[in-house]
């Protein structure tokens, strides 16, 4: 039996005209479109400000903060 990447790749090389791009979070940051990253300090700022708090400068160390209190 073939493992997922390998039966990924015999299908690739048996369709005509199929392609995959293998990407990094490079290209969307080149391209202004936010990472996963910044869409998750965006929702931490969010919550902060749902508090009525301001997750400030480091909105990851604000909500590890949060969760540990």
């Amino acid at each position: 039996m073939l493992d997922s990447v390998s039966s990924l790749a015999f299908e690739m090389q048996a369709g005509k005209g199929m392609f995959a791009l293998l990407l990094g979070s490079g290209v969307s940051r080149a391209a202004k479109i936010p990472t996963g990253w910044d869409i998750t300090l965006d929702l931490v700022r969010q919550v902060a400000a749902l508090r009525g708090e301001d997750a400030g400068a480091d909105p990851a160390g604000w909500y590890l903060a949060m969760r540990m209190s």
